[in-house]
C-alpha cells in the first residue's frame, strides 16, 4: 500500500504526488499516512525555524552595507525581537524573508522574533525542537507565552 510503515520510496512518492486516498486501501494504511505526514510537517516546521534564526543572525544592523536587502537613504536600524542576550536584526531585512515564507512582513516579524527568543532566551527548548523531541507549534506558544511575562 501506498502508506505502508518503513517504505521510504513510497513516502516519497505520496509526498511529491498529488493528493489522493488511492492506495489508503484501509483505515489502518490512513493512520499510517498521517502520522506520517505529521512527522513530516513538524521536521520542515523545525528546519523553517532554524532558518528564521540563521536569516536573523546573517543580518544584523551593520550588515545593510553588504547585504543584497532594501536599503534606504537613512539608513537601517536594528530591531530587538527578543528579549535581552538576543541578536538585533536588521529591519529591512525582515520583510524579505516573510515574503520568502508566505506571511505579511508583521506574521514574519513576529515569526522571526519567537524563533529568536527561542534560540537565545530558551535554549533548553530550542534544542527540543531541533532534536524533534518537541513539535515547533507547541515551541511556539512557549516562547510567546514567555515573551508575555517580559
Amino acid at each position: 500500500s501506498m502508506a505502508t510503515k518503513g517504505s521510504t520510496a513510497t513516502k516519497a512518492s505520496a509526498a511529491s504526488a498529488a493528493i489522493s486516498v488511492e492506495g489508503l486501501e484501509n483505515p489502518r494504511d490512513v493512520l499510517d499516512f498521517a502520522r506520517w505526514c505529521r512527522s513530516e510537517a513538524d521536521r520542515f516546521e523545525a528546519n523553517l525555524m532554524l532558518a528564521a534564526v540563521t536569516w536573523a543572525e546573517q543580518h544584523p544592523p551593520e550588515s545593510i552595507d553588504t547585504a543584497a536587502t532594501w536599503s534606504s537613504p537613512a539608513g537601517d536600524t536594528g530591531l530587538l525581537l527578543a528579549g535581552p542576550g538576543a541578536p538585533l536584526v536588521c529591519e529591512f531585512s525582515i520583510a524579505e524573508f516573510a515574503l520568502a515564507i508566505g506571511r505579511s512582513t508583521d506574521s514574519g516579524r513576529a515569526y522571526l522574533a519567537t524563533a529568536i527568543e527561542l534560540k537565545y532566551r530558551l535554549p533548553r527548548t530550542w534544542g527540543r525542537v531541533l532534536r524533534g523531541d518537541l513539535p515547533a507549534w507547541r515551541a511556539r506558544r512557549i516562547a510567546e507565552a514567555f515573551a508575555e511575562q517580559r
